[in-house]
């Protein structure tokens, strides 16, 4: 017997969906600061990482357990416009509790997707959000709606702040 699902009842569960992700941003935000002391906790610009990267130099974060020893990793990456300043306190207590290094890398987040693959442009250009997010990663093509250069892509900052831990 084969279900079908009306789209009203879909689009009630997207809403529903995005209700609850926005409560729980709420919500993190007006909670108290959880208290990370326990852990070791770590500010690395960017650019102390790698000189050249002149742009989006906030610091990266890095947050574990020094008992803990296991290879679980947990990278976040922030949405649009977001920075490392503001990172999901509960979130974390969470994959901290649970044996995670949590590793909140700092990297050129605006404009987004959404923002530069629109309109005239995205008919034009029908790879547009995969070239973004290639160029946004990887940093490897030439994408010019953007201004990231290549030590502004996650992939390089990421092995960059790598390469940071490895020397000392």
């Amino acid at each position: 017997m084969e279900k079908k699902i009306s789209l009203s009842a879909i689009a009630t569960f997207i809403l529903l969906v995005m209700v609850s992700l926005s409560a729980n941003l709420t919500a993190q935000k007006v909670s108290p600061t959880i208290d990370f002391s326990a852990y070791k906790r770590l500010k690395v610009k960017p650019s102390e990482a790698d000189p050249s990267v002149k742009n989006w130099d906030s610091a990266h974060r890095v947050i574990y357990d020094k008992a803990i020893k296991n290879n679980k990793v947990l990278l976040w990456l922030t949405g649009t416009g977001g920075s490392t300043d503001h990172v999901p306190q509960s979130f974390f207590k969470t994959a901290l509790d649970q044996g995670y290094r949590i590793i909140a890398l700092s990297f050129m987040s605006a404009p987004g997707v959404s923002q530069v693959c629109k309109g005239d442009y995205l008919s034009q250009n029908v790879d547009c959000a995969a070239e973004f997010r290639r160029k946004r990663i990887y940093g490897d093509n030439t994408f010019l709606p953007i201004p990231d250069q290549y030590q502004d892509a996650i992939i390089p900052r990421l092995t960059k702040l790598f390469t940071v831990f490895v020397e000392k």
